[in-house]
């Protein structure tokens, strides 16, 4: 158990930081080590020679132009705007609801025919 951690943030020149809150995870784990009397050993968990990663944006203020293009549109227009008529689209949405259906009643007929001849087999 860690009786005092703490967090170290390398933010470089970019504006603080506020931290609302941390949450630390971690998983035990085991070494089994055959240790010889009267030697010193150290046992490190972690590699510190390893470079910390640096995030900075300042790497990346050469490639952000300082004015950015605009995007412009060229000859837009509505060639023909209509609106549909209510009626007309209940009667599609009429039409679709009556194809849907009958398409699902053909799938239960076929599904049920197939479940008659399967018992059918059965029997015999």
């Amino acid at each position: 158990m860690v009786h005092n951690p703490y967090i170290e943030i390398y933010n470089g020149d970019n504006t603080p930081l506020t931290i609302k809150s941390v949450k630390t995870y971690s998983l035990t784990r085991y070494a089994t080590a055959y240790l010889n009397a009267n030697t010193n050993y150290t046992i490190r968990v972690d590699n510190i020679t390893k470079d910390m990663p640096d995030y900075d944006i300042q790497h990346f203020k050469n490639d952000i132009p300082s004015t950015l293009p605009i995007v412009q549109t060229q000859d837009f227009y509505f060639d023909h705007l209509q609106k549909t008529d209510p009626e007309k689209v209940k009667k599609m949405d009429n039409t679709l609801n009556n194809i849907l259906w009958a398409v699902i009643i053909v799938v239960g007929l076929v599904i049920a025919l197939i479940c008659y001849r399967t018992f059918r087999k059965l029997d015999k």
